[in-house]
């Protein structure tokens, strides 16, 4: 765990246990704000479209699941997708055939994750995908 992941997990925790704090000890107000899931998370369950890709890039892949999800997205939002690609561009230039019916985010970020080996980041704003073996050299 990077010093990123313990600061969000201590200030996650710190938000949960001052709103359950602020529950029980009658700090509570009408206009307090819900807890809520980061909207990258949110975004996860959103259904595309059929994807059929045959010999696409990764990187193309990824920019068409960002349309698609803000397409699909009732809100109009979508998903905000970060691909850290090496120095040299080789992940991004990667390509893949995937042929999927209507998945939602998360399936067809689950197949790319596998088939490529990716580490697929959940963060507040953002889905950051990274290859797997950068995160495990750090």
């Amino acid at each position: 765990m990077n010093r990123e992941h313990i600061a969000m997990a201590v200030c996650a925790g710190w938000c949960l246990g001052f709103c359950a704090f602020a529950e029980t000890s009658g700090l509570q107000g009408t206009n307090r704000p819900p807890i809520s899931v980061p909207s990258s998370a949110r975004g996860l369950s959103i259904q595309l479209p059929d994807a059929n890709f045959r010999d696409t890039p990764l990187r193309e892949i990824i920019n068409w699941i960002r349309m698609e999800s803000v397409a699909a997205d009732p809100a109009g939002v979508g998903v905000n997708l970060i691909l850290k690609d090496d120095p040299d561009g080789r992940l991004g230039s990667t390509r893949l055939t995937i042929r999927m019916t209507r998945p939602t985010v998360q399936d067809l970020l689950r197949r790319l994750s596998t088939t490529v080996g990716l580490y697929v980041r959940v963060d507040a704003h953002a889905i950051v995908i990274e290859r797997a073996q950068a995160v495990s050299a750090r």
